[in-house]
C-alpha cells in the first residue's frame, strides 16, 4: 500500500496497482483532514481499494478499479459546466463510497454496487451501474439511480430524483421534491413538503412498473402513468392521476383531486377523508356515457371503475347522447358534444350541456349553467329548475360577443318578444319561456335562441354573468 501526498498548490497524483491511500495536501499540513482553499487537485488510485482525500479547494477523485473510498472535503468538487456527466467523485469500477462534503459536488458511481453521499451543498449524484445508495443531505440535491436496484434519498431540501432502470425505492425527505421513478416496480415516499411524484415517464417508458407512490404530507401531485399502482397522497390536499394499468387510488386525508381517464384501466379509487373530487375525463367517447353517482359504486360504462368516499364530482364526456346525474354534493359536468341529460342534484353545481339539444337540471344550491359553445338551431338546451338569485346563466363572451364581462347590465336586458333598443342583447320571451342573444339589438340581425325555460319561470339582469 502506498501514501501519497500533494503540496499546498494544485497537484496531479496516480496511484499505483495497490491499494493507495492519497491525500491532496502537503504532509503535515495543520488543516488535518482539510486541505487549504486554494488546493485544486486531480487525484487517481487506479487498481487496489483505494482511499483518496481531495480536502478544500475544486477537486477530482477517481478510484478506478477496486473498492474505493472517496472524500470530496469542502469545496465545490464539481465540474465548471455543472452538468450530470462522470466528473468530481468518481468510483470508478468496484463497490466504492463517496463522501461529497461540504460544497457542491459532482458524485459518479460507475459500476459496481456504490454508496454515494453529498452532503451539505447542492449535490449531484449518479449511481451508474449496479444498485447503488445515494444519498443527497442537506441542499437542493439531484439524484439519478441509472442502472440497478437503487436506493435514493433526499433528506433536506428541495430534491429532484430519477430511478432510472429496475425497481427502486426513492425518499424525497423533508423539503419540495420532484420524483420519477422510471423503469422498474418503484417504491416512492415524498415526505414532508408539497412533492410532485410520477411512477414512469408514460410513452416515454413503455417498460413502467407496478409503482407505489406514497405522497406524505403537504399538498402533492402523484401519477402512476403505466402499469398497476397504488397511490396514496395522504395528508394534504393532493392530486392523483393512475394512468394506464389497474390502480388503486387513496386520496387520504385532506380535500384531494383524483383524475381517472378514458382508458385507464379498472381503477379502484377511494377519496378518503375530507371533502374529495372525482373527476372523470370520458371527451374522448363517441358512444353515450351514462354515469350515476347517487351512490358509491360502480359507474356505469365508465370502464367499470369502482369509487368510494367522494363528495363532489366531475365528468368531460364525449361526443354521444350522456346521461350523467350527481349526488347531494357539488357537480361539474360537461356533456360536450350530442343530446345530453345532465342533472346535478343537491349541492352548488356547474352544468355545461355543449353543443346539442341538452336537458339541464341542477337542482337545489346555487347553480351555475354554463352556455360557451356557438349558438344555433341544433343548439338549444332545455333548463328544467331554473330559480332567479339562486342560480346564474354563465354566458361565455366568445360566444355572446359585445356584451360587458361581469354581471349583465340592466339595459342590456329585455323581456319580450324582440330587442326595444340597440342595447337590448339577451332577450326573455316569458310567455313562451325562450331566451335569446342579440348580437345588435334591434338592429338587421336576428335574435338567436340558445335556451329554453318553464313558461312562466322570473328571470332578471342579475342572474347573468359574462365571462
Amino acid at each position: 500500500m502506498a501514501t501519497q501526498y500533494g503540496s499546498n498548490v494544485n497537484d496531479t497524483l496516480l496511484g499505483s496497482v495497490e491499494g493507495d491511500e492519497i491525500y491532496g495536501w502537503a504532509q503535515g499540513n495543520a488543516a488535518g483532514d482539510e486541505g487549504p482553499a486554494s488546493d485544486n487537485d486531480h487525484l487517481v488510485g487506479d487498481l487496489g481499494n483505494d482511499t483518496i482525500r481531495g480536502g478544500n479547494g475544486v477537486d477530482y477523485l477517481w478510484g478506478g478499479a477496486g473498492e474505493d473510498l472517496l472524500y470530496g472535503g469542502a469545496g465545490d468538487d464539481f465540474d465548471n459546466a455543472g452538468d450530470p456527466v462522470e466528473g468530481a467523485l468518481s468510483g470508478g469500477e468496484g463497490n466504492d463510497t463517496a463522501y461529497g462534503g461540504a460544497g457542491r459536488d459532482l458524485l459518479f458511481g460507475d459500476t459496481g454496487n456504490d454508496s454515494l453521499f453529498g452532503d451539505a451543498g447542492d449535490d449531484d449524484a449518479l449511481g451508474g451501474e449496479g444498485h447503488d445508495s445515494l444519498f443527497g443531505g442537506a441542499g437542493n440535491d439531484r439524484l439519478w439511480g441509472q442502472e440497478g436496484q437503487d436506493s435514493l434519498i433526499g433528506g433536506e431540501g428541495n430534491d429532484y430524483f430519477e430511478g432510472g432502470d429496475d425497481s427502486d425505492t426513492v425518499d424525497g425527505g423533508i423539503g419540495q421534491d420532484s420524483v420519477w421513478g422510471g423503469r422498474g416496480a418503484d417504491r416512492v415516499i415524498g415526505g414532508a413538503g408539497n412533492d410532485q411524484l410520477v411512477g414512469d415517464r408514460g410513452a416515454e417508458d413503455t417498460e413502467g412498473g407496478n409503482d407505489t407512490l406514497l405522497g406524505g404530507d403537504g399538498d402533492d401531485s402523484i401519477w402512476g402513468e403505466s402499469g398497476a399502482d397504488r397511490l396514496d397522497g395522504g395528508a394534504g390536499k393532493d392530486e392523483l392521476a393512475g394512468g394506464i394499468g389497474k390502480d388503486t387510488l387513496l386520496g387520504g386525508a385532506g380535500d384531494d383531486v383524483v383524475f381517472d381517464d378514458l382508458g385507464d384501466g379498472l381503477d379502484s379509487l377511494n377519496g378518503g377523508a375530507g371533502t374529495d373530487w372525482l373527476v372523470l375525463d370520458r371527451s374522448g367517447m363517441t358512444t353515450g356515457l351514462t354515469v350515476s353517482f347517487a351512490a358509491a359504486g360502480k359507474i356505469g360504462n365508465a370502464d367499470g371503475v369502482r369509487y368510494t368516499g367522494f363528495e363532489r364530482f366531475a365528468v368531460d364526456a364525449g361526443s354521444g347522447n350522456d346521461k350523467i346525474t350527481g349526488n347531494v354534493g357539488s357537480d361539474d359536468f360537461d356533456g360536450n358534444a350530442g343530446n345530453d341529460t345532465l342533472t346535478g342534484g343537491k349541492g352548488n353545481d356547474e352544468i355545461e350541456g355543449g353543443l346539442g339539444r341538452d336537458v339541464l337540471s341542477a337542482g337545489a344550491g346555487k347553480d351555475w349553467f354554463i352556455f360557451a359553445d356557438t349558438l344555433g338551431g341544433n343548439n338549444i338546451d332545455r333548463v328544467i329548475d331554473f330559480v332567479s338569485k339562486d342560480d346564474t346563466f354563465r354566458l361565455d363572451d366568445g360566444v355572446f360577443s359585445g356584451v360587458a364581462l361581469g354581471k349583465l347590465a340592466a339595459g342590456a336586458f329585455r323581456q319580450g318578444k324582440v330587442a326595444g333598443d340597440a342595447n337590448d342583447r339577451i332577450i326573455y320571451d316569458k310567455a313562451a319561456g325562450k331566451l335569446y342573444f342579440d348580437a345588435d339589438g334591434n338592429g338587421a340581425g336576428a335574435a338567436v335562441q340558445f335556451a329554453t325555460v318553464k313558461v312562466g319561470t322570473a328571470i332578471v339582469a342579475d342572474d347573468f354573468f359574462v365571462f
